[in-house]
């Protein structure tokens, strides 16, 4: 039996006991993951993510998002098949430049700021084809997990549940580059919290989206 959350999100979100932030971030997680999928996001947190994507050229790295980043990001299945879908027309309309060049700037972002860093991955903006912005964060925050959060449906709808006021307005499924940077910088500010909160340096934006992706659902 899949196992619940044992506090409502409000109740989390002001909780001060580093057991629940941490049954939710690992246990409760793994419960809620597809084993498959946890594996592949294992791979994907390793240290060194960056510099490997830096080694790679333009159909390494296609095929690193294919392979690997597309199917843990995209769990549904038509989902995940609609975007891999629109990675494949790098291919068929010979537009791998435009692949390399978002590459070069995932892992050599210089001054971009957070909203032009996800505008720089995003297919409608010239980035990759496939992500819109929960996908373009989703990798930003495998990369740079100190200060990214993924930003999806599930993480909005928790945070709706909190009842944070800059949160309400946003549409959980048509979320805004600038209502991206908002919702990661709540989850910023919660990792600096909790570490100072719990005396520890583990807390990032990345875990905080992983609490919140589960922490949210009926207990």
């Amino acid at each position: 039996m899949t196992p619940k959350p044992r506090l409502s999100m409000v109740e989390l979100w002001r909780s001060q006991d580093p057991r629940e932030w941490d049954y939710c971030e690992s246990e409760l997680y793994d419960a809620y993951v597809q084993p498959a999928n946890r594996m592949i996001e294992r791979e994907l947190e390793k240290p060194g993510l960056r510099e490997r994507i830096a080694r790679m050229d333009a159909a390494q790295f296609y095929a690193f998002l294919r392979d690997e980043y597309f199917l843990w990001k995209f769990t549904s299945g038509p989902e995940r098949t609609g975007n891999l879908k629109w990675l494949a027309r790098h291919v068929s309309d010979g537009t791998m430049d435009r692949l390399e060049r978002a590459r070069r700037n995932l892992v050599n972002r210089g001054d971009f700021s957070k909203d032009a860093s996800i505008l720089m991955l995003m297919g409608r903006h010239g980035g990759v084809h496939g992500l819109a912005v929960a996908g373009a964060s989703g990798l930003l925050a495998l990369v740079y997990p100190e200060e990214y959060g993924t930003v999806d449906v599930k993480v909005t709808e928790a945070l709706q549940q909190v009842g944070l006021p800059q949160v309400m307005r946003i549409n959980p499924r048509a979320i805004g580059i600038e209502d991206a940077v908002t919702m990661i910088e709540i989850m910023r500010v919660k990792a600096l919290e909790l570490n100072r909160m719990f005396g520890a340096n583990k807390w990032t934006p990345r875990l905080v989206d992983r609490v919140l992706w589960v922490a949210g659902r009926k207990r």
